[in-house]
């Protein structure tokens, strides 16, 4: 948009990642970070440092921004209620008037006809979650679309859909291209080539790390319940355990990972069941399977 002739309609480009705060990129004095290119779209554009949004919570802050409206209006209020794709939205409008539009990566606002994208030329988004390895994406096609696994880490996959519909695209024309990532949402599983990324870095720690929540609202404490895992939810906790082999207490056991992969594949069934260590272990003591876990 930066070299944009007058009375020329721009590109447009929307990236969007996935419970990636502010201070994660160095743009915003990240103090572990380092996101050069993050800085440079920051540098070259404008930076926002007082924002403010309609809605914080996944779904209903992608219903919210497709549609312009408030969720009690657009109908997705929760996690788990889906998009009307009948629904105005702002790629519709632009391609009204004749921009070519697409979207590749995290949709999480239904699938199926009813739910699937539209008002988008081309599309292919990960079901639910998604999947960090290996994921499987719903590609446009008749009756919600068509299904498969794509090889490789997600990151990469959406990003080469992207480059690919750019390079394809009618030069003639203006688009709109939204660039989802399903990074960083836990379970936090990085690609191969980025696995030992900080193992040598000293990173700082919070000022916040050993709060006890003394002086803080009962909301708060509540909030840190579930995080530490004796909370209530429906999806395991990767990081609250007693350990297992080549796994550091609090951090991303690899087995609980691929339980995690394997309950976000599929929800309905029983978390415990993939995982070797007893259930106490699992969701805290005395606690039964289903309690004691994280929620999204």
């Amino acid at each position: 948009m930066a070299n944009q002739k007058p009375n020329q309609r721009p590109n447009i480009i929307f990236i969007m990642s996935d419970d990636h705060a502010a201070h994660a990129m160095s743009c915003y004095g990240s103090r572990i970070n380092q996101t050069p290119n993050l800085d440079r779209i920051a540098n070259g554009g404008m930076r926002f440092d007082n924002c403010f949004c309609t809605n914080s919570i996944c779904a209903p802050s992608r219903a919210a921004i497709l549609t312009g409206t408030y969720n009690h209006i657009n109908g997705v209020t929760t996690l788990d209620t889906h998009l009307d794709n009948r629904s105005q939205t702002f790629p519709k409008l632009l391609q009204e008037v004749g921009y070519q539009t697409a979207i590749f990566g995290k949709w999480h606002l239904g699938q199926g006809p009813d739910h699937c994208p539209t008002g988008f030329d081309d599309w292919a988004v990960l079901p639910g979650q998604g999947l960090y390895h290996n994921p499987d994406f719903i590609f446009k096609g008749p009756d919600g679309g068509t299904r498969r696994t794509v090889q490789g880490y997600v990151t990469d996959i959406i990003t080469d859909f992207c480059l690919d519909w750019l390079k394809q695209r009618d030069e003639e024309r203006p688009f709109c291209l939204m660039y989802h990532h399903k990074a960083p949402h836990r379970a936090w599983e990085p690609d191969d080539k980025h696995a030992h990324l900080y193992l040598n870095e000293e990173i700082p720690e919070p000022e916040t790390l050993y709060d006890d929540y003394a002086n803080r609202a009962s909301a708060a404490a509540a909030a840190e319940s579930i995080s530490a895992g004796t909370g209530a939810g429906g999806r395991p906790n990767p990081t609250h355990h007693g350990g297992c082999a080549g796994c550091i207490p609090g951090a991303l056991c690899h087995r609980r990972a691929a339980a995690l992969r394997r309950y976000d594949a599929d929800p309905g069934t029983d978390p415990c069941g993939f995982h070797p260590l007893p259930a106490s272990d699992y969701h805290g003591a005395g606690s039964g399977c289903g309690q004691g876990v994280n929620s999204y």
